[in-house]
C-alpha cells in the first residue's frame, strides 16, 4: 500500500494535467476505506468499531472531495458549503476514532501526558488564532455562518495536533501500525496549517505540491489497517507519570513560550496586540504548568512513599524467613546480643530441629515439606509467650529465644510444651501427618556468654537430645560436649564423603551349613576417612540415617555392588547360582526411584532376579504404606527381600505378616546370648520354626566358633555368617579366596585364623 502511494503521487504530479489531477485526487481517498474495512476482516481486531470510524471519517472526506469537484464543475463553489460539512464532519470523526483505537492503551490514564498535551495545544491555538482565525473574525464582510465554519478548520487541526502530542508522549512501545497512524496525523497537519494560510491569500490551486499531503495521509492510513500489528494497538502499556526526558521538556517550553513569542512577533510586525487572548492563553497555560508541577510533586511524593515501603519490606524480608513469616538467624542474633547485652538476667537459647524431615522431602515432595515447615512454625509460635522470640534459622531449625524468667526448668517446661506441640498430628496436603522435633536447651548470662557461645551449645544438646532417640529435649552439659562435637564433625566429614567416593564395599561370604559351600556374598561398606581410617558402619550408619544421608548412601552401595558382580563375571564370587546381599535402610524405601534403580542394576550386573537379596535394616520408622508399596514392587522385580536383625525394632514379628519376606536373619545378639541363657537358644530355635513353617531361608549372623556353627546345624538354620567362617573382604582378596577354595567343606574344617591369612595372602 505504502509503495502504490508512492508511485501514485509521482504519477500525479509527474503525467497528469490539472482537469485530469481534479478527478485522480479522489482515488486515495476511495482506496482508504476499502483497505481499513479489509484489515480488519484479515486480522479481526478484539474491538474493530474504531476501525470502522476511521474508515468512515476517510468516505466523509472523500464525500466532500466529490461534492467540491461538483460543485466547481456547476459554478457553485461557495462558501461554505455542503462539502465544507463533509470535510469537517470527517475530520472530527478521525480524531474520535483515534483516540478511541488508543484508548484501552493506559488503563489507569496518564495524567502527566494529558496536561502535557493541553499545554501544546493551547500554545499552538494562541498561534492559530493570532495568525488564522482573528483575521476571519475580523473580517466585516463575511457572515457569522462563514466566520464560524472557517473557524472550525484550524480548530479542529489544533485538536489533532492534541491527539497526536498526546500519544505520542504516551509511554510504552508503539507497534508500527500505530507509528502509521501518528505519521498519517502529522502528514495530516503539515498540509492543513500552510494550506490555512494559502487559502487566506487565495494561493491555493489545483495541482499545488501541498496536496502531496493528503494524498500521502490516506496512503498511510490504509497502510496502518493492512499491518498484523493493528490488533495490538490498544494493548496496555505501563504508565510512567512525571518522566520528563529532555526532548519533552523543550517542547512543553516552547509550547510555553507561545504568549510571549506572540508578542514578540506582533510587536515586530506593528500589528495590535490581542491583549485579552494573549492573557488568557498565558493564564491557561500557567495554569496548566502548575498543575504539571502539583503532578510532579505528587508523584515525586508517592515514589518516595514507594520506596520508603520498599525499603522496609527489603529490610523486613533480610531478617525474616520467607516461608514462614518468622525472624531469620540474622535476626534471631541480633535480639539475642541485645539481650546479652541490657539484661542482667538469665537467657535461654532452645534449638530445634525436626526428626527424619528430609524422609517427608524426599518422599512426598519439597510442596508438603515447605507446608509442614510453615503448620510447625505456627505451632511454636501459639507455644511461647508473647515476649519470647521464634526464629527459623534455616532448612528444618528453629530456635526460640526466652529473655526473661529463663531458668533452666523454665526452658525445660518450654522445651516440653513444645514437643507437645510440634508432634500432633498436623493435616498436612490432605493426610493428618506427625514430625517428632530434638531440641537443645542453653542458658547463659551477661558478662558469661555470648550469642555465639549459647547457639553453638544449644546446637550441640540438640545432637544429643537426638543421640538419646530423638523428640526429645537435652540441656547442655559441658561433659558432653566434646563428643557431640566430634560427632558433628563426622556428619560433615560424611557428606563430603559421599561427594568425593570415599566409601568402598567389602565383601562376607555366606555359608550353607549343611555343606559348607558359599552360598552368597553380602556387601557391607566401609568408610575410608581421611584422618580416621577405615571406619565400619557402627560408626556412621546411624549417623547416617539420622541425617538423611543414608539414602544416597545406600544408592552408590546397590549401584556399586553391581558394578563389581559384572566385574567378577559367572566365575566370579557372585557366580554359579550365588546370591549377592545388599542392605538398605526403610529411609531409603520411600525414596523415589529405588525401584527403577535396582532394576537397572539387575541388568548392568547379569545377575538373575533371585541372585540379588535386599536387606531391610534397623533403622527410623517411615511411612509404612510407601514401605509396604516399594517392598510389593521390588519383590515383582523377582528379588529376595530379607528382614535383617530380626527380634529387635522394625524387624518384628508383625513385619512378616504385612511384607513379602524370603528371608529372616537372626540377629548376632541372640547368637552371643546363646551361651550364656537358655532362654536365647529357645528363641532362636523359635525363630528357626517359625521360618520353616513360613517357608522362609534362615540366616544366622556373627557366628564366631564352632559350637555356634554345630548348635545352629542341629536346629536346622539354613544359613551363617560370621568370623568363624571369614571376615569381610576387600572384592580382590574374596576373589582370590573364592578361585582358591574348592574343596566343599574347607570352611567348616579349618581354624579362623588359618583361613583368614589364606584369605588375605
Amino acid at each position: 500500500m505504502l509503495a502504490a502511494g508512492v508511485g501514485f503521487i509521482v504519477w500525479y504530479f509527474g503525467w497528469l494535467s490539472t482537469e485530469a489531477q481534479d478527478l485522480a485526487y479522489q482515488i486515495p481517498g476511495m482506496l482508504a476505506p476499502i483497505a481499513i474495512i479489509a484489515g480488519v476482516a484479515i486480522y479481526k481486531p478484539d474491538d474493530g468499531r474504531p476501525w470502522v470510524l476511521l474508515a468512515v471519517s476517510q468516505v466523509l472526506t472523500v464525500m466532500g472531495d466529490w461534492t467540491w469537484v461538483i460543485l466547481e464543475r456547476l459554478g457553485l463553489d461557495v462558501f461554505p458549503s455542503i462539502a465544507d460539512a463533509l470535510y469537517l464532519s470527517g475530520q472530527a470523526l478521525t480524531a474520535v476514532a483515534v483516540i478511541s483505537l488508543v484508548r484501552g492503551r493506559i488503563p489507569g490514564g496518564d495524567r502527566a501526558g494529558l496536561i502535557d498535551a493541553l499545554v501544546v495545544a493551547v500554545g499552538v491555538a494562541l498561534l492559530s488564532w493570532t495568525f488564522l482565525m482573528a483575521p476571519l473574525v475580523s473580517d466585516p464582510s463575511a457572515s457569522i455562518l462563514e466566520i464560524g465554519v472557517a473557524l472550525a478548520y484550524p480548530a479542529l487541526d489544533v485538536l489533532l495536533l492534541g491527539v497526536l502530542v498526546r500519544i505520542m508522549l504516551a509511554p510504552g512501545h508503539q507497534v508500527p501500525s500505530l507509528k502509521l497512524i501518528l505519521i498519517a496525523l502529522i502528514i495530516l497537519l503539515v498540509g492543513d496549517f500552510p494550506y490555512a494560510f494559502m487559502a487566506i491569500e487565495g494561493t491555493y490551486q489545483t495541482g499545488d505540491l501541498i496536496e502531496v499531503t493528503w494524498l500521502a495521509a490516506s496512503f498511510v492510513f490504509a497502510a496502518s489497517a493492512l499491518h498484523p500489528s493493528m490488533r495490538e494497538i490498544a494493548a496496555p502499556v505501563v504508565a510512567a507519570e512525571g518522566q520528563l526526558s529532555p526532548a519533552r521538556l523543550v517542547l512543553l517550553a516552547a509550547a510555553s513560550l507561545m504568549a510571549p513569542a506572540v508578542l514578540v512577533i506582533q510587536g515586530l510586525l506593528g500589528e495590535t496586540v490581542d491583549i485579552p487572548v494573549i492573557a488568557t492563553g498565558c493564564v491557561v497555560l500557567f495554569l496548566l504548568v502548575i498543575a504539571r508541577l502539583g503532578g510532579l510533586v505528587r508523584d515525586l511524593r508517592t515514589t518516595l512513599t514507594e520506596r520508603r515501603s520498599l525499603e522496609e519490606e527489603l529490610e523486613h524480608r533480610a531478617l525474616h524467613d520467607p516461608l514462614t513469616g518468622l525472624p531469620n538467624r540474622a535476626l534471631f542474633y541480633e535480639r539475642l546480643e541485645q539481650a546479652l547485652r541490657h539484661r542482667s538476667e538469665q537467657v535461654a537459647v532452645l534449638f530445634l530441629d525436626l526428626d527424619d524431615f528430609k524422609t517427608v522431602n524426599d518422599t512426598f515432595g519439597h510442596q508438603v515439606g515447605d507446608e509442614l515447615l510453615c503448620v510447625v512454625g505456627d505451632a511454636i509460635r501459639d507455644a511461647v509467650r508473647g515476649s519470647d522470640t521464634v526464629a527459623r534459622l534455616g532448612g528444618d531449625e528453629f530456635a526460640v529465644l526466652v529473655d526473661r524468667d529463663a531458668s533452666v526448668a523454665a526452658a525445660s517446661a518450654l522445651a516440653s510444651r513444645l514437643l507437645t506441640a510440634v508432634g500432633s498430628p498436623k493435616p498436612i496436603a490432605g493426610r493428618e501427618r506427625a514430625v517428632g522435633t530434638s531440641i537443645g536447651i542453653s542458658v547463659g548470662s551477661t558478662g558469661a556468654a555470648t550469642a555465639e557461645r549459647l547457639m553453638r551449645e544449644a546446637d550441640v544438646a540438640m545432637y544429643v537430645a537426638k543421640s538419646q532417640g530423638k523428640s526429645g529435649f537435652s540441656v547442655f552439659d559441658p561433659r558432653t560436649h566434646d563428643g557431640v562435637v566430634r560427632t558433628m564433625g563426622l556428619q560433615a566429614d560424611l557428606e563430603r564423603g559421599i561427594r568425593e567416593g570415599q566409601f568402598e564395599l567389602h565383601y562376607q561370604p555366606i555359608i550353607a551349613l549343611e555343606t559348607g559351600e558359599i552360598a552368597g556374598i553380602e556387601a557391607l561398606v566401609r568408610w575410608q576417612h581421611p584422618t580416621r581410617g577405615l571406619l565400619m558402619p557402627g560408626d556412621f550408619i546411624h549417623l547416617a540415617e539420622m541425617t538423611g544421608t543414608i539414602v544416597p548412601l545406600d544408592r552408590w552401595v546397590i549401584e556399586e555392588a553391581a558394578r563389581q558382580a559384572a566385574a567378577w563375571g559367572a566365575n566370579g564370587p557372585t557366580g554359579a547360582g550365588r546370591f549377592l546381599s545388599v542392605n538398605l535402610s526403610p529411609l531409603a524405601l520411600v525414596h523415589e526411584g529405588l525401584v527403577d534403580l535396582v532394576a537397572s542394576a539387575l541388568k548392568a550386573s547379569h545377575l538373575e532376579p533371585r541372585q540379588l537379596m535386599l536387606e531391610i535394616t534397623e533403622s527410623a520408622q517411615p511411612d509404612p504404606v510407601a514401605v509396604a508399596e516399594t517392598l510389593a514392587a521390588l519383590k515383582g522385580l523377582g528379588v529376595r527381600l530379607a528382614i535383617d536383625d530380626f527380634g529387635t525394632g522394625f524387624a518384628s514379628i508383625s513385619r512378616l505378616l504385612d511384607s513379602p519376606f524370603d528371608v529372616i536373619k537372626i540377629d548376632e545378639g541372640l547368637l552371643q546370648a546363646m551361651k550364656t541363657d537358655e532362654r536365647a537358644g529357645a528363641i532362636v530355635s523359635g525363630v528357626l520354626d517359625l521360618g520353616r513353617r513360613l517357608g522362609s531361608t534362615t540366616i544366622a549372623e556373627g557366628v564366631e566358633d564352632a559350637s555356634q556353627l554345630t548348635e545352629l546345624r542341629q536346629l536346622g538354620c539354613d544359613y551363617g555368617q560370621g568370623f568363624h567362617f571369614s571376615p569381610a573382604l576387600t572384592a580382590d582378596d574374596l576373589e582370590a579366596a573364592v578361585r582358591v577354595e574348592t574343596a566343599p567343606a574347607i570352611w567348616s574344617r579349618r581354624s579362623q585364623r588359618e583361613r583368614i591369612s589364606r584369605f588375605l595372602g
